[in-house]
Formats: structure tokens, C-alpha cells, sequence
């Protein structure tokens, strides 16, 4: 809550700047953990890992600094560009600068995103979509320095936002929910690009679910211990 309360303090008084504080800053700060990122396909495969040191990001000449987001940057540094790759992540990560990034790079990226990450968002007030029907969606397209950026809002069990560079609402696919107040499933429509982010994400999910199933269990006191056998544990799972 710390994050998103100073996040927010940020776009307010500068929409273009970078997402400086996040929750590892925080954890860290308190001395609580370590967070290591992971590129991985849908099929569980983990590409590249990158581990959260907690010190400001360290990034290439020319590359920018997008804060938290610089992670998924420095991840993305191992896929061949201008080849149609596309590139998935969640809303810790999201920001319109990255999308613009990695789309100038020869990547298509897609992933969910926080509204106070969206300056001048003109999609309806959540207090208005919560109203609508179960279903509804919406899309605006903006021009992000040349870089044209659909941002889709839809209404199904909850409210998402998602942003991509090469996906929107169309086509609308049925899909089967259950209707917990008539106790009966129901067709509604879904935007494309919801079905393209379920579809490819969990990757990262599936490999730890791998990973915990014969997890080393010897414990240590020292840090890089527990480094050493997640990347022991990382290794046999990616066999």
C-alpha cells in the first residue's frame, strides 16, 4: 500500500516519470527477503532469471531507466528483436513508457496495468463499469510518441485493465461464467486480449509449482545459501 500510495503521489505531479518505489524497495529497506524475476515460456522453461539486489537499477548506456520496470527490460535483453516475439507481464511491472520501449525495439508486449499508471485515462470511472453488465468492455487506442498503445478495460468477476501493442478487443470470443446469483452458468463476451494474456501467462507460475514439488529441503542461515539451492531447484526443474 506504501508503494502504490507513493507511486500514485508521483504520476500525479509528473506522468511521464519513472516508478521509482516499489514493495521489495520497501521489504528490503526493512530487511525482509529477496525477489528474483524469471523470463519464462507458457510451457514453464525459465530463459533468464534476474535477481533484485535492491539498489537503484543498473541499466545500459542506452538504455532508459523505467524503476521497477527495468527488470522486464533487462530480462527482454536476450530476445531477438524485430522477429514478432511478444512479451508478458503483469501489472508490477506495466507502464506505457515500457510498452513504447520494447515495441521500438522490435518486441509486442501485453500486460495488465494500475490506472494511476495511465495519464489522461479516458476509460470510464471503475465506479461507473461497476454498474455495467457482466461483460462489458471498452477500448481506447492513444499514440504514445508514435507508438500506437490499446488500453482495454472489461468487467468479469472484477474490473482489469490491460495494455498492448498488438492486441484489442476484437475479435469477442463466448466464454462460460457461472452465475452465482441465479445459480446458473452464462455466455459473455470476452475481448481478445484478455484471452491472449490468460493463454500465455502462469509461466512463471507453472515453474514454481515444478520447482516445490521436490524442493530442497536443507535450510541455512546465510542468504547466499538460499540462493544457491533456488538455483539448484531452478535448474532441475528447467531438465
Amino acid at each position: 500500500m506504501l508503494s502504490e500510495e507513493t507511486n500514485l503521489h508521483q504520476v500525479q505531479n509528473d506522468p511521464s516519470s519513472a516508478f521509482r518505489v516499489t514493495e521489495m524497495d520497501i521489504r528490503q529497506f526493512m530487511g525482509i527477503g529477496y525477489k528474483i524475476y524469471a523470463l519464462s515460456g507458457v510451457s514453464g522453461y525459465a530463459y533468464e532469471t534476474e535477481y533484485e539486489t535492491g539498489k537503484k537499477n543498473i541499466t545500459l548506456p542506452e538504455e532508459p531507466d523505467f524503476g521497477a520496470a527495468s527488470n522486464v527490460m533487462k530480462l527482454s535483453r536476450m530476445i531477438p528483436r524485430h522477429q514478432n516475439y511478444q512479451l508478458y507481464f503483469d501489472n508490477y511491472f506495466t507502464s506505457l513508457r515500457l510498452l513504447e520501449y520494447l515495441v521500438k525495439e522490435g518486441i509486442y508486449s501485453l500486460g495488465t496495468i494500475r490506472r494511476n499508471r495511465i495519464p489522461d485515462c479516458n476509460l470510464l470511472p471503475e465506479k461507473v463499469i461497476l454498474k455495467k453488465p457482466r461483460g462489458y468492455s471498452e477500448e481506447f487506442v492513444a499514440d504514445v510518441n508514435d507508438t500506437d498503445i490499446s488500453n482495454v478495460v472489461c468487467k468479469d468477476n472484477k474490473i482489469v485493465t490491460l495494455v498492448s501493442t498488438f492486441a484489442g478487443t476484437q475479435p469477442e470470443t463466448d466464454v462460460r461464467r457461472w452465475d452465482k446469483q441465479n445459480s446458473r452458468y452464462m455466455n459473455i463476451k470476452q475481448p481478445n486480449v484478455v484471452g491472449e494474456y490468460n493463454r500465455h501467462m502462469g509461466g512463471v507460475d507453472l515453474i514454481d509449482s515444478i520447482m516445490g514439488i521436490y524442493k530442497i529441503q536443507l535450510r541455512s542461515k546465510q542468504w547466499q545459501i538460499h540462493l544457491f539451492y533456488h538455483y539448484l531447484d531452478l535448474t532441475m526443474a528447467n531438465a
